[in-house]
């Protein structure tokens, strides 16, 4: 799966990935790299809001195994059960994930 065609599915499966305008920045056979700029992710403090970078952070992780599963050839149902993420200061630029 290219990063294009990752993307396109992000976007057309889970609409909030286009109105984040979630890209995809890499993949490789152990990690991928999601990005998306502050502008429609921004918060009142005009820095990045909490839940989109939660989110990015999700989309991420689910990406990664949903790329490694397809190229394997693996039939799944992949649903993501729990979420946790700290804070540790605010981010007032784009902003990225990467899984591994």
């Amino acid at each position: 799966m290219t990063n294009q065609q990752l993307e396109q599915y992000l976007h057309q499966h889970i609409p909030l990935s286009a109105a984040m305008q979630v890209t995809v920045k890499e993949i490789t056979a152990t990690t991928l790299t999601l990005q998306a700029p502050l502008t429609p992710n921004i918060n009142h403090q005009e820095t990045v809001f909490g839940g989109s970078a939660s989110t990015l952070a999700i989309l991420a992780a689910w990406s990664l195994l949903h790329t490694r599963l397809t190229r394997e050839g693996v039939v799944f149902h992949l649903v993501i059960r729990r979420n946790e993420m700290a804070y540790l200061k605010p981010m007032r630029t784009d902003f990225s994930a990467i899984a591994t």
